[in-house]
């Protein structure tokens, strides 16, 4: 079974930075920041869409121009 049959509904890091219109770096960097994400193994990467947007609702980030942004900390 591959990532992609046991997790269905989920993208890859190719397909999602393509979907946010970023860079596969870009993506990697705001997973590091927080964006939600299941890492499966050392190397493989799966995103979930409606994970992600119900995180940026939270709060968890700021969708403005195609891109996610860690929240402002006052």
């Amino acid at each position: 079974m591959n990532a992609t049959s046991a997790l269905p509904g989920t993208m890859d890091r190719t397909e999602f930075a393509e979907l946010l219109g970023l860079s596969k770096r870009t993506n990697d960097d705001l997973v590091t920041q927080g964006l939600p994400c299941v890492l499966l193994g050392r190397r493989t990467v799966r995103f979930d869409p409606a994970v992600v947007v119900a995180w940026v609702k939270r709060g968890g980030g700021v969708w403005c121009w195609g891109a996610v942004h860690p929240p402002h900390v006052t």
